[in-house]
């Protein structure tokens, strides 16, 4: 059984569907067995590295846990999202079973597709019903108000010493165009805000509004 589930994770980081057919159809093979640093299992390693065909046929096996979580709560929707696996976000969104909200280090798949400007992931992201876009991340703040922190001048400082960029404007676009987001311009303005970023913000909610 262990050779076989270790042959499993193998199979997926060297992008071998053909063999993780084989290896699935084991009856006792562990699908969900966590290894590596992390803990991440054959669908996590799936995800993060984009391989889309292989996430497809874990996906539709039963016997996966789709909300696996490793070590640091990290799961295979926050990877497809830190990641930019385009691809493999979609196979999930189509899957009723994954749960969008659970949470690596107090952050969500959402909060790492935004603060990485990953543009598509955030799209597909904002088409998924289940997702809590209120849920405070980073400090309190939710994705939207962490979103506009950025583009104040020492988020942007902060978010330079790591190699990040500020939010860019189609995000932005993107996040303010989902209903369920809680936009709240004064609660913004308590955070502290720069005043230009809280100007943009109203400036895209009164042209969502006409």
């Amino acid at each position: 059984e262990n050779r076989t589930t270790f042959g499993l994770r193998n199979a997926v980081e060297s992008n071998s569907p053909e063999i993780c057919e084989v290896l699935l159809a084991h009856p006792d093979i562990d699908v969900d067995k966590k290894g590596g640093v992390y803990g991440t299992t054959a669908l996590m390693v799936s995800c993060k590295l984009g391989y889309a065909a292989i996430t497809r046929m874990l996906i539709a096996d039963p016997r996966v846990d789709v909300n696996s979580q490793g070590s640091n709560g990290i799961t295979a929707a926050i990877l497809a999202a830190a990641y930019n696996r385009t691809e493999c976000l979609n196979i999930l969104k189509d899957n009723p079973r994954v749960d969008w909200n659970l949470m690596n280090n107090g952050t969500t798949a959402a909060f790492y597709a935004v603060v990485d400007n990953h543009t598509e992931a955030v799209r597909i992201l904002s088409e998924i019903p289940s997702i809590d876009w209120n849920i405070d991340v980073v400090q309190g703040h939710n994705v939207l108000a962490w979103a506009l922190l950025t583009r104040h001048v020492k988020g942007a400082t902060v978010l330079r010493k790591y190699g990040l960029d500020p939010i860019n404007d189609d995000i932005l676009r993107i996040l303010f165009g989902i209903p369920s987001l809680d936009i709240n311009i004064e609660k913004l303005k308590e955070l502290d805000v720069y005043e230009k970023a809280v100007s943009e913000a109203k400036n895209y909610l009164d042209h969502l509004m006409d």
